[in-house]
């Protein structure tokens, strides 16, 4: 992840990653959740859904992904970054 102040006082956050499909059989890959959130606190500073790159991974293969969320708040200092809908 990439972290960059905006003149707005709140950040650019950017990750990227790899989902990748360890199995002998096609997977359906859900979407992508991210969340920043206050180590201390324990609270969600921010959260947003990314695209999956692909809509079904073949077996043993993998597909990259890129997400950049803007006007992010300060604060946040550990990101969380699962496959599924939020819970």
């Amino acid at each position: 992840s990439d972290r960059q102040p905006l003149e707005s006082g709140n950040e650019l956050v950017a990750i990227s990653g790899r989902v990748i499909n360890p199995t002998d059989q096609e997977q359906q890959v859900p979407p992508i959740r991210a969340e920043l959130g206050d180590r201390q606190t324990k609270m969600v500073v921010h959260r947003w859904t990314i695209a999956p790159p692909a809509r079904v991974l073949a077996p043993r293969s993998s597909a990259s992904f890129n997400s950049a969320e803007v006007d992010v708040p300060k604060g946040g200092d550990e990101l969380t970054v699962t496959l599924g809908t939020a819970s």
